[in-house]
């Protein structure tokens, strides 16, 4: 193997990470994002290191089915596409890429949807508006309409499209956007916000919505909750889940492809607790 030479010094969600990689890996989609989440004031917490490996072959219809096994302090996850192995007693993760092609999004998406677990935030499947100085997070299953509600809204106001960070902040919930390319193609900036509410978006006719209380909006967060690698970390899931259930309101959210909507979220209790 070629040696590592690529450096990258990033924080994403809070986290500081150094990327260091062969310089044999196509890694244009995330170059041109990277410089954007250039580290700020987090030190370096984990460091990544990326090699190739002629073996991979990626399989896009089961690259997000991974096998994971724990040994000790480290984590072994397999895909068709990738391998990763984490150390997290010594802070060091190596991936094994195809040589052709770019699948460093995947190797950020599995690690950190562990890694933010571990220290108390997560990652959702979910858009996300800013709507002034605030934010509100639309989890939802593929279909639901979250892409639908992201392209309503110009650039700047959109977080997310389909997976954003929740972030503990001094007793106080934010969401932060990740350096992924966006499933509509669009590159998004960085940006991070206040999140005021949460809606479960529905289609349906005109605009409603429902308070949720707490029963019904835990198992829906559970269900929006990303992590490729769930082993020996479900306390923590579950942790991430009841906190982020009982610090915000939630809601569903009935909406068509043009009725407007912030109104009816933000209007009372949108950043209350639930009921």
């Amino acid at each position: 193997m070629s040696e590592l030479q690529r450096r990258y010094e990033l924080e994403i969600a809070g986290r500081g990470l150094e990327i260091l990689a062969e310089p044999g890996l196509d890694l244009s989609r995330f170059e041109r994002r990277a410089l954007r989440y250039a580290r700020r004031d987090a030190e370096t917490t984990h460091r990544i290191e990326l090699r190739t490996d002629e073996s991979l072959v990626e399989t896009m219809a089961e690259r997000h089915r991974c096998d994971v096994s724990i040994d000790g302090a480290l984590l072994r996850v397999t895909t068709n596409a990738l391998r990763i192995a984490t150390n997290y007693s010594s802070g060091v993760t190596r991936a094994w890429l195809p040589a052709v092609g770019d699948q460093f999004e995947n190797v950020l998406r599995i690690l950190l949807s562990r890694l933010l677990l571990q220290e108390g935030d997560g990652i959702l499947h979910a858009a996300a508006l800013r709507f002034g100085n605030a934010a509100v997070a639309f989890p939802g299953v593929s279909g639901a309409g979250k892409s639908t509600l992201a392209m309503r809204h110009p650039p700047e106001d959109r977080l997310a499209e389909d997976l954003v960070a929740v972030c503990h902040r001094n007793g106080a919930l934010w969401l932060e956007a990740l350096p992924f390319l966006a499933f509509q193609g669009l590159d998004l900036g960085p940006c991070r916000a206040p999140l005021a509410c949460i809606a479960f978006p529905k289609h349906g006719g005109g605009a409603a919505v429902r308070r949720l209380g707490r029963s019904e909006t835990i198992p829906a967060l559970s269900r929006a909750l990303v992590c490729f690698a769930p082993a020996g970390i479900e306390a923590a899931m579950l942790d991430f889940v009841v906190r982020t259930a009982t610090s915000v309101a939630a809601f569903e959210l009935i909406i068509d492809k043009t009725s407007p909507f912030a109104h009816l979220l933000l209007r009372d209790g949108g950043t209350g607790k639930p009921a």
